[in-house]
Order: structure tokens, then C-alpha cells, then sequence
């Protein structure tokens, strides 16, 4: 008997479906051990390739958990960047939002990074512009060079 990873819930971290597949290998194997037919016992290759599959699916199980744990990290990373910056997005009701970046918003729910701007939440992937606010474009240097220019002419 073939242990299907496909039928194991997406939903479920590696550990709860790595103890979900071994609990059930283990019954599955005690049942066909049980009910086997003494002239023809089950092939220890047959045994030893349903346990490489089931150690295979939890290996699997695993990385592709922590493949999405630093897929998250590093979207709430980026998305963090963008606090302070002058937005453009589109809504989860479908209004296009302008405004600063307040904060970001993990929704477990949905596992769903959202950036707050103006007070309505955007989904990562509806940003439509990021920009520097004017405030923050030019640098102290540029500003301070600016003010020398401006007190030279004023002086001339």
C-alpha cells in the first residue's frame, strides 16, 4: 500500500503531518501485517519503500514548511521597508488608496502580508507605487547646501 502525499491538508504544519502519516503508516502496516496471507507475507522491499516514502513525504513536509516561514519573513522584511513611504494601492474593497505607509499587518487568517495606508488595508501585491515622500527626498546634505544657496543670495 502507496502512502499518497496528496491527500494530506496543505493546512497542517510538517509536524502535524509528519505524526499524521507516521500514526497512520503504523496502523496501516500493523493491519496489513495482521490480515497478511501466511503464504505470501508482504516483500521487505515493498516494506522498506512505503518507510522511504513516508520518510521522503515528512522531509518534504518540513522544508517546504520552512521554505514558506522564510517566504513570509522576508515579504514582512520588505514590506516593513515601506513604512514611512508615499503609497499607491489598490484596497481589499477595491478602491484605489493614496497615502503614507503606517504600518504592516500579518493576517493569520489568510497569511497575508498588508501594508495600513490612510487608515485602509492593502495586500502587498495590490501596491501599484511606492515613492520617497518629498520630506525624506532630499537628504540633510542637499537641504543644507539648499539653505547656504538661498542665505548667499539673500546676502548678494
Amino acid at each position: 500500500m502507496e502512502i499518497d502525499p496528496t491527500t494530506l491538508s496543505q493546512a497542517q504544519t510538517a509536524t502535524q503531518r509528519s505524526g499524521f502519516a507516521r500514526e497512520d503508516f503504523l496502523k496501516l502496516l500493523t493491519a496489513e501485517l495482521t490480515h497478511q496471507d501466511p503464504l505470501n507475507p508482504i516483500d521487505n522491499s515493498q516494506f522498506l519503500e512505503q518507510l522511504t516514502s513516508l520518510q521522503n513525504l515528512e522531509a518534504t513536509s518540513a522544508l517546504t514548511d520552512g521554505i514558506n516561514a522564510l517566504a513570509r519573513f522576508q515579504q514582512f522584511s520588505a514590506a516593513s521597508s515601506l513604512i514611512g513611504m508615499d503609497a499607491i494601492g489598490v484596497s481589499d474593497e477595491g478602491e484605489v488608496v493614496r497615502g503614507r505607509v503606517e504600518k504592516v499587518v500579518f493576517d493569520a487568517s489568510t497569511k497575508k502580508i498588508r501594508l495600513m495606508i490612510g487608515g485602509k488595508l492593502v495586500a502587498i501585491g495590490n501596491l501599484r507605487e511606492v515613492v520617497l515622500p518629498e520630506s525624506l527626498q532630499k537628504d540633510a546634505v542637499d537641504r543644507a547646501i539648499e539653505a547656504s544657496d538661498a542665505n548667499d543670495a539673500e546676502s548678494a
